[in-house]
């Protein structure tokens, strides 16, 4: 028999990045709803066979460059009626500002020029430095909630809720984890309408599909840095004291 060490403090991180994600999930989502940082859950595409995925040098995707997902469920199962939504969106109190907005998504492949592929919501949060201060973090933050719902128009600007009910944990209902529910933005998987663009605004193709699982909001923390947005792990802005 052939005996494996695992250094210890190998084993202290992943029990501490599980700790962050479980964290992370509470801060920005309700009580059944995932994160993933490093790694992304298994299942949550509502397909229990396939693995977990590592995000850490993956583009677009890896929590050093500022990403998280946030997911509704372990499944990421959509709703199941019209009572209500499977996952709904919070952020800690304090910010200053608040916004629904149209991100467009371009794609570069080697040799061409960037060409518009789709458009996303987004609900964006702005937090002046030393508002956090309570969570941990002392410096200015902007977090983009991308997915993020509701949405009630073709044109992918979410709405987001204003004045919503805040926690025990001194976070605030802003909207609902990749617009489950809304008509539009399926790119989180809870809208029921996609555009794809090819290249202009005017050169487009609407596709109505049912909602199917994987809802989750594809979330980026920036902080600003000499005048633009630098993304930030989000990591070591809400779990500090766990090492990161």
């Amino acid at each position: 028999v052939r005996t494996v060490f695992v250094p210890f403090f190998n084993l202290r991180r992943f029990d501490n990045q599980s700790k962050c994600d479980s964290r992370l999930s509470q801060l920005f989502g309700d009580e059944d709803s995932v994160v993933g940082t490093a790694t992304e859950p298994s299942a949550v595409d509502g397909n229990p066979d396939n693995p977990l995925r590592n995000r850490l040098g993956a583009f677009g995707e890896d929590p050093t460059k500022g990403v998280m997902h946030l997911f509704s469920n372990a499944t990421g199962t959509p709703q199941s009626d019209n009572t209500g939504f499977v996952g709904n969106l919070y952020t800690p109190v304090g910010y200053s500002n608040i916004k629904g907005k149209a991100d467009d998504y371009y794609i570069k492949n080697p040799g061409e020029k960037p060409w518009l592929d789709t458009v996303y919501s987004n609900i964006q949060v702005t937090y002046a430095a030393g508002s956090l201060a309570a969570f941990g973090y002392k410096g200015n933050l902007t977090i983009s909630f991308i997915h993020a719902g509701p949405v009630y128009s073709a044109n992918r600007v979410p709405s987001p809720i204003r004045n919503g009910p805040v926690r025990a944990n001194r976070t605030q209902l802003i909207g609902t984890i990749g617009a489950d529910g809304s008509p539009y933005d399926g790119g989180g998987g809870g809208g029921n309408s996609a555009i794809t663009y090819y290249g202009s605004k005017t050169d487009k193709k609407e596709s109505r599909f049912t909602p199917t699982d994987y809802i989750h909001n594809h979330v980026i923390f920036y902080r600003r840095k000499g005048g633009r947005l630098v993304g930030i792990d989000p990591r070591s802005v809400f779990c500090h004291d766990l090492g990161f």
